[in-house]
C-alpha cells in the first residue's frame, strides 16, 4: 500500500468520526438554555451544553457516551438516528422528571411547559421543536432572562435556586404544665328575713250593663240606570261596538257610537253617560 492510499484511508476514517461527533454535538441546540446548564466546562468551547445529556462535559466517547438520565431519555426518543436535527423537545419531555429530583425537565431548563422555545422561533407548540438555520450555537436557544435559574435535568444534585431538600423543623413542645385549679371559696351568705308582703284587697268589679248596639240596616240603592240625554227615549247601544272584537270598552267604541248617531240624526250621548250605559249593557257594570 503506497503512502497516498494510506492517507486517503486515514482521511476517510477521520471524516466519519467527525460526522458522527457533529451529529451528537448538535442536539444541545434543540434544547432551551443549554448555554446556562451548570457543570464543569468542556475542554472545547464548541461543546458547551453537552453536560445537559452527558456526565462528561466533553460529551464522552463514541463507544461510551456516558449519558446521564436525561441523555438516556433523549436517546430513547431519537432512537439513535444519528442526525443532529432529529426533534425530541416538546411538552411531553418537559413534563417528565428524568433525574428524579422533584423538578420537571422543563422547569430545570427554563421552559416549564415545553412551548417557550417553540414560541421564540414561531413554531407550532403541539409539535416537537425543529432546529432551523437560525440556530448555530447554544446562545441562539438561550431564551431565559435569568441564567441563574437554570439547572441540569440529568443531575439530581442540580436543582433550581431555592429547591432541594429543606430540613424539616423539629417540632417544639408547646404543651404547658397544668396549673393548679383554685379552690372554690364559698360565697353563700346567711339568709336574711324576707319581709312579709301585705295583702292589698282587690276591688270587686262593678257590672255595667251595656246594651249592644242594634245594627241598622241601611238599604243600598241600586245603581241608577243611565238615562238618555234625549227625553223620552231609552238609548240602545249599537251592536257593532268594537268591544265585540277586543273585549274592552274604550274610546274607539265611543267614536263608533258618534259615527253611528250622525246618519240617523240621533243625539249622541255624552262620553260619561255612554260609557256607563255601554258597561251596563255588556254586563260588566
Amino acid at each position: 500500500m503506497n503512502s497516498h492510499s494510506s492517507f486517503v484511508i486515514v482521511a476517510c476514517f477521520a471524516l466519519c468520526l467527525s460526522i458522527t461527533a457533529s451529529a451528537r454535538e448538535g442536539r444541545e441546540l434543540i434544547l432551551p438554555n443549554t448555554l446556562h446548564v451548570p457543570g464543569p466546562p468542556p475542554m472545547d468551547s464548541e461543546l458547551i451544553g453537552c453536560i445537559t445529556c452527558h456526565m462528561d462535559p466533553d460529551g464522552g466517547e463514541e463507544d461510551d457516551p456516558m449519558l446521564n438520565p436525561f441523555g438516556e431519555r433523549v436517546h430513547e426518543i431519537v432512537e439513535d438516528s444519528g442526525k443532529a436535527s432529529t426533534p425530541f423537545w416538546g411538552s411531553v419531555l418537559a413534563a417528565e422528571d428524568t433525574d428524579g429530583d422533584g423538578f420537571s425537565n422543563g422547569t430545570e431548563l427554563g421552559d416549564p411547559d415545553g412551548v417557550l422555545l417553540h414560541m421564540a422561533f414561531n413554531q407550532p407548540t403541539d409539535e416537537l421543536f425543529m432546529r432551523t438555520f437560525a440556530i448555530q450555537e447554544p446562545a441562539d436557544v438561550a431564551i431565559t432572562n435569568e441564567p441563574g435559574s437554570i439547572s441540569n435535568p440529568g443531575d439530581a444534585s442540580s436543582v433550581p435556586p431555592g429547591g432541594g431538600n429543606t430540613p424539616t423543623p423539629t417540632p417544639t413542645n408547646t404543651t404547658e404544665a397544668p396549673t393548679a385549679t383554685p379552690t372554690a371559696t364559698s360565697t353563700t351568705e346567711e339568709p336574711t328575713d324576707t319581709p312579709t308582703a301585705t295583702a292589698t284587697p282587690t276591688p270587686s268589679p262593678t257590672n255595667t250593663n251595656t246594651e249592644a248596639p242594634t245594627a241598622t240596616n241601611t238599604p243600598t240603592e241600586a245603581p241608577a240606570t243611565p238615562t238618555n240625554t234625549v227625553p223620552g227615549e231609552t238609548p240602545t247601544p249599537t251592536l257593532d261596538l268594537d268591544i265585540v272584537d277586543d273585549g274592552k270598552i274604550d274610546q274607539k267604541d265611543y267614536l263608533m257610537h258618534l259615527k253611528n248617531a250622525r246618519p240617523k240624526n240621533e243625539s249622541a250621548l255624552s262620553p260619561e253617560d255612554w260609557f256607563i250605559m255601554a258597561s251596563f249593557w255588556q254586563g260588566s257594570f
